[in-house]
């Protein structure tokens, strides 16, 4: 590992920032558990069920120097959110309809536009334009004293989410060796801009600080991208810009101090403009891409469900404190992640359907635990929190090959496309997470229950479709993974994208 991988992980880190704000929902919802209401004479205590701030038909008649009650509320009401503040749960229709549903339908849209938008002009483009108008909105969510407006500013705020979820990880992960690609994934988390986060949300202790702070993070790296980092000379090959391409490997070069990107010769086919709808077109209709964009699609539904759905109800996982479960968490998941990297590095047999299924199957295993404690009154206990982390942190292992499977899958003619796509499907499992909490609600192993038959139904899928790509080069996707000489006949008369540029070898191969 040189000096320019180590900034290139630095970078991501720095991307994936801004892409973590789908946490901040767990913030911006966060309620104790109990609440002391009323004045001196005639304080009480009441429990506070489905995060509804306003004392109605929740309320108990106990006194608020009720020992058990203050304890609790000492232990739990530790941070300011914003349904504390605007109390939008009292209402039915917020239960169903929520910030996070809101900012997860903007993520939807967003990962749709970014990723077409990177395939026609560049990765590095529509980064930094992305984050240049998404900035400011999130910062504007966070000033906002109207709920209306908050709602429509977190929708926006996913919106532009969608640009450094898409783009930014094929940005950087093309430019990276490939050999290096999986510490990528391992020092460049999710869980380490969750730990960020929940740090800045610890130490401000109000939803509106948290925002602007996480605001002042972010704001440099606009400048990084502008001036350290150039155009992806993968990209650039696709479009027959050899000039360009050149001067991306040579400054990929120098941020090395020895040579470093692979370069490859462009052939003049490679400069054909793309065609979003051919290529949409290329990935239903080729049966080995078929095959696999539909497997992605399975595995990145249930695990991306899977973890918003273990993420969001975490918020009383452990019952001696909101912020204490949260940075246990945060730290497992940290070094389950760089766990993974050395396993790759030192344990050459360990390929990615072998981590996706053994991350998968632990991950059912432990929810299977899970709900089985939970009926047995066990939540929040010790043997209740292991088992609900261990699921945690197996799934969140199982998003790494998810991101390493969509880039090493898929031609970098289609990367951007299918990327998207697949972003699409996970944003759809966002949304149904954000309204499983309405499940939660009633009846909360009915969830467990649901996790636990899509994540087998999720192994499956991936011990029976799921192709190993460890190691490939993203350069050479095609022809390292398919023949598509068929693919020339049903191109004929139409505008398919020409990925039959160079010599294919068969699927057969890939193992």
């Amino acid at each position: 590992m040189n000096r320019c991988d180590i900034l290139l992980i630095v970078i991501l880190q720095w991307i994936h920032q801004f892409s973590t704000q789908q946490y901040m929902p767990l913030f911006l919802n966060y309620m104790p558990a109990q609440k002391c209401d009323g004045d001196t004479a005639n304080a009480f205590c009441f429990k506070v069920e489905k995060k509804c701030n306003m004392c109605m038909t929740n309320c108990t008649t106990s006194l608020c120097d009720d020992t058990d009650c203050v304890t609790n509320i000492n232990n739990m009401a530790v941070f300011r959110s914003a349904a504390a503040e605007y109390g939008q749960y009292c209402d039915d229709t917020y239960r169903v309809l929520r910030v996070e549903t809101m900012q997860y339908i903007g993520v939807f849209f967003g990962t749709i536009t970014f990723g077409t938008l990177s395939d026609l002009f560049g990765r590095r483009r529509i980064l930094i334009i992305g984050l240049l108008l998404g900035l400011p909105v999130m910062l504007a969510s966070g000033e906002i004293n109207n709920f209306f407006l908050f709602y429509a500013a977190r929708l926006l705020t996913g919106f532009f989410n969608g640009v450094t979820m898409v783009v930014g990880w094929a940005f950087i992960s093309e430019l990276v060796a490939a050999d290096q690609r999986m510490y990528l994934r391992a020092f460049a988390t999710w869980p380490t801009g969750r730990m960020v986060i929940t740090i800045v949300a610890y130490f401000t202790r109000d939803w509106r600080m948290t925002i602007r702070v996480l605001s002042l993070i972010q704001a440099p790296l606009l400048l990084v991208l502008y001036f350290v980092l150039p155009e992806s000379h993968v990209w650039l090959s696709t479009k027959g810009d050899q000039k360009r391409y050149d001067a991306s490997c040579d400054r990929m070069d120098a941020l090395a101090g020895e040579p470093y990107a692979k370069r490859v010769e462009i052939k003049k086919n490679e400069g054909k403009k793309s065609n979003t709808l051919a290529q949409l077109k290329q990935l239903f209709v080729h049966p080995l891409l078929r095959k696999r964009i539909l497997c992605l699609f399975s595995i990145w539904f249930v695990t991306f469900y899977t973890a918003y759905s273990l993420t969001l109800n975490s918020d009383q996982m452990l019952k001696s404190g909101f912020f204490m479960g949260q940075f246990i968490l945060c730290s497992i998941l940290m070094c389950a992640k760089m766990g993974l990297g050395a396993l790759d590095h030192f344990v050459p047999g360990m390929n990615r359907r072998r981590v996706h299924q053994l991350a998968q199957g632990t991950s059912t295993t432990c929810i299977v635990v899970v709900l089985i404690l939970y009926i047995m009154g066990y939540k929040g206990t010790l043997v209740f929190t292991v088992f609900y982390m261990i699921a945690s942190m197996s799934i969140e292992l199982c998003a790494d090959v998810c991101y390493l499977a969509v880039n090493e899958l898929m031609p970098t003619e289609v990367r951007g496309v299918a990327a998207g796509m697949v972003s699409m499907v996970t944003r759809i499992a966002n949304i149904a997470t954000a309204m499983s909490n309405a499940i939660r609600d009633s009846s909360e192993a009915a969830l467990y229950v649901i996790l636990i038959l899509v994540g087998a139904g999720n192994w499956l899928v991936s011990f029976f479709f799921l192709d190993e790509t460890k190691g490939v080069d993203l350069n050479n996707v095609a022809r390292d993974t398919m023949d598509l000489e068929g693919a020339k006949n049903v191109g004929e008369g139409s505008d398919d994208v020409p990925l039959e540029t160079t010599k294919m070898k068969t699927d057969g191969d890939d193992e």
